[in-house]
Parts: structure tokens; C-alpha cells; sequence
């Protein structure tokens, strides 16, 4: 039976379903050896997910990137992600990066310095409305709160 291992180079696979790697020429320098990432790049409308392209241009450089987000993460790459990403990257204090710092290190094949590409979450900067149901004397009316 054929071994449970990748068959050819550049193929991706999936570790205890937690880990994304690629495989590779072992040769190559692995300059984000480091990197524990987790990847949430969206559309600005938040309708298209695009992070595997990413996904795959931090394990070409070597990167560990998770399929969630969890104690060992020590880098977040986002733009126009999830709330609750942001808010568990900012808590967790890990590194909190724009989309841009991984096309650098790509660039220059090397450790950018992520103070230069910090991400930055649009969301945060647009009043949310929210919708609340009260009960007045049994009536039941509909208040929107500006944030």
C-alpha cells in the first residue's frame, strides 16, 4: 500500500488536521521557520475568502500555519476578517499582520520586521448598528443603537 505521506513536491496536505504544510525542496531556507500563522483574509464585502493563497505563500517560506486559531499562533495575517479574530489577536497580544507583510517577506525572502505591516481592521472605524428588543407594557418595540 502506498504510504500515507505526500507523493510529490509542492503538494499540499494536512496535519492532524490542524497543521497546513507544504512540501518541498529541503534545501530551500526557511526564513519564517518561527511563524505559527493564522490566515483570515477576506473581500472587503466579507463574501470571498482569500486566504489560501496566503496560506500557501507563508508555507513556501517556511511558516507553520494553523487551520485555527489557538495558543500556539504567533502571528495573525488579516484584512477584512472576522471580528473575533481581531479581538483574540489583540488579547492574545500575538502579532497582528497585514496582508502586505507577508508579500514582503516573499519580496525580499526574508523576516520582515512586522512593526511595518500591521494590520489594520476597517470594521473598527464604521458605527455597528444593533438591534435590541424591549418590552414596554407588554408591547414589544424595536430600538437601534448607534455604537
Amino acid at each position: 500500500p502506498p504510504s500515507p505521506g505526500p507523493h510529490r513536491l509542492g503538494q499540499s496536505i494536512f496535519i492532524q488536521d490542524h497543521y497546513c504544510r507544504m512540501t518541498g525542496d529541503s534545501s530551500k531556507i526557511s526564513f519564517l521557520q518561527d511563524v505559527v500563522a493564522f490566515v483570515d483574509v477576506w473581500s472587503s464585502n466579507k463574501t470571498e475568502n482569500y486566504s489560501k493563497s496566503f496560506v500557501e505563500n507563508l508555507v513556501d517560506m517556511g511558516a507553520t500555519v494553523l487551520k485555527y486559531f489557538n495558543k500556539q499562533v504567533t502571528h495573525v495575517v488579516f484584512k477584512d476578517g472576522h471580528e473575533s479574530v481581531w479581538k483574540k489577536a489583540q488579547k492574545t497580544g500575538v502579532k497582528l499582520v497585514s496582508v502586505l507583510w507577508v508579500e514582503r517577506c516573499l519580496m525580499t525572502q526574508t523576516h520582515v520586521d512586522e512593526s511595518l505591516f500591521s494590520a489594520i481592521n476597517d470594521s473598527t472605524h464604521l458605527p455597528e448598528k444593533k438591534r435590541t428588543v424591549s418590552t414596554v407594557h407588554g408591547m414589544i418595540h424595536n430600538v437601534h443603537l448607534q455604537s
